[in-house]
């Protein structure tokens, strides 16, 4: 019933004020808050709660010159709902279904953004609702201490003996070493839609180079299969299809060269049996997720 409302808040510095247009936000899609409250220096505070987060953002990132600010703001918003239900739960594991309609009617977008909250507090924040996909990123972050990364393998390329992997939505963009892989840039795949802020941005991230651990975690007929391997990410000087630096629009992604001949694993993992995405993390882990796949019961496949 709030759909699309202007609503006017009285008292809306007050506790139950600030609480009440917070859950707004959060759940509702208005057309416009108005909030009337005599203190001033509350009223400035609270109209600047979203825009902090906003300029600590384009404070360290470049942003692309058709990235429309009202619909930066908007993501901005939509990623500190995310924060804000996390930080009031302590989750541990935000599995996020960043393409459901309700999301999309109740923010206008999908979030682009990944809270430092989630670093800070050895939590993981993964989208499109894959629950497998957030229990290994989780299981990978407990065991590393490090950033970690969701990816959906694009598409492989024999000829170079790679494959492109990354994923649209938040992605841990937060490691120190690596801010100057990271634009803000529009969601082309979205920016046609009728939602309110069609096209709000992404952290557009270009994975840190390096050897990764590759692992994922399936189900089928109620038993679980933990796979991994190894995988190197490229940087743009050592991609040979390119040198840029970001190459698949808006998406966080790497070019990954694995130790496995890259058409040999897919192979091997098609016949195994699995669906699409995994979790990604600086080092090798593949001997403490062999020990947890034993106690834990899982089939464990390590692809070398």
């Amino acid at each position: 019933m709030l759909y699309n409302k202007t609503i006017l808040v009285t008292g809306g510095t007050g506790s139950f004020g600030k609480c009440f247009t917070k859950y707004v936000l959060n759940n509702y899609n208005p057309k416009k808050i108005i909030i009337y409250s005599r203190d001033e220096f509350k009223q400035f505070m609270m109209q600047n709660e979203f825009k902090e987060y906003a300029d600590k953002l384009t404070g360290k990132y470049k942003m692309m010159s058709d990235v429309e600010y009202d619909k930066f703001l908007g993501c901005v918003r939509a990623t500190l709902g995310i924060k804000k239900l996390a930080e009031k739960n302590d989750i541990d594991c935000y599995v996020y279904n960043d393409i459901d309609q309700a999301t999309f009617k109740t923010a206008g977008c999908r979030a682009g953004f990944y809270p430092e909250w989630f670093n800070e507090n050895v939590s993981v924040l993964v989208p499109e609702a894959d629950i497998g996909a957030g229990i290994i990123t989780y299981i990978l972050k407990l065991l590393s201490g490090k950033n970690v990364n969701f990816i959906e393998p694009f598409h492989i390329e024999d000829k170079f003996g790679t494959f492109a992997g990354g994923h649209a939505g938040p992605n841990d963009h937060n490691d120190p070493m690596w801010q100057k892989n990271v634009v803000i840039s529009r969601d082309v795949r979205f920016a046609k839609t009728s939602w309110k802020y069609a096209g709000a941005p992404f952290a557009w991230y270009r994975f840190s180079p390096g050897m990764k651990t590759v692992a994922g975690l399936f189900e089928e007929d109620g038993k679980y299969k933990l796979i991994t391997f190894m995988a190197e990410s490229l940087s743009e000087k050592d991609t040979p299809q390119s040198e840029r630096k970001h190459l698949l629009a808006t998406y966080s992604h790497s070019i990954f060269k694995p130790v496995v001949p890259v058409k040999e694993l897919w192979e091997k993992i098609l016949r195994i049996g699995a669906t699409q995405h995994y979790a990604i993390v600086d080092g090798d882990y593949r001997k403490e997720l062999e020990d947890l796949a034993e106690i834990m019961g899982f089939e464990f496949y390590s692809i070398k």
